[in-house]
């Protein structure tokens, strides 16, 4: 019997494995990298988590600070000293009490500018961990839709592979 058939046959099998086998391979890749990069993700989010939750309670502790130095500013701002011709110096205390005011609302002013900073670093970062976790989607989108076509190639692979089985069945048998 003439094995020519049956070996252009097996070599075509083999050309539709090899066809099969290389995009597998970079799908698998793919999948890992896709692995690799959701966890550095994950990790910089939690960072970012933990950050912005910090970063929460400085503001909350700020704006508990704000509203007693407001209170205190109207406070000295509405008892204003009222000395004699004749004492200046009986509101020193009144005077002493307002450089400290400015100086803690100058400390309250820088404070807050720093953390406007960190917020919009915050701010920043996290639009950058929203735009991966959207390219993520769409990655995982891709290559889920790769793995259909994967899977289609797998299923025609292993029916020629039946067929090829089949053919030389007869051969095998002696």
């Amino acid at each position: 019997m003439n094995a020519g058939p049956y070996k252009s046959q097996l070599d075509a099998y083999n050309a539709e494995l090899a066809t099969y086998t290389t995009p597998v391979t970079a799908h698998n890749d793919w999948v890992v990298d896709q692995a690799k990069r959701g966890t550095a993700h994950d990790d910089a989010a939690a960072a970012l988590t933990v950050r912005v939750t910090a970063q929460d309670a400085r503001v909350a502790d700020f704006n508990r600070r704000q509203a007693d130095f407001v209170a205190r500013r109207k406070q000295h701002d509405d008892n204003q000293c009222k000395y004699p011709a004749n004492s200046p110096s009986a509101c020193d205390y009144y005077e002493a009490e307002r450089v400290r005011l400015d100086q803690e609302r100058n400390s309250l002013v820088s404070e807050i500018s720093e953390i406007n900073q960190t917020a919009a670093v915050c701010n920043a970062e996290k639009a950058k961990r929203d735009a991966q976790r959207d390219d993520f989607i769409r990655e995982q989108a891709r290559i889920e839709a790769d793995k259909v076509t994967l899977d289609s190639m797998q299923s025609k692979v292993a029916q020629d592979k039946a067929a090829y089985h089949q053919l030389i069945a007869p051969l095998l048998t002696i």
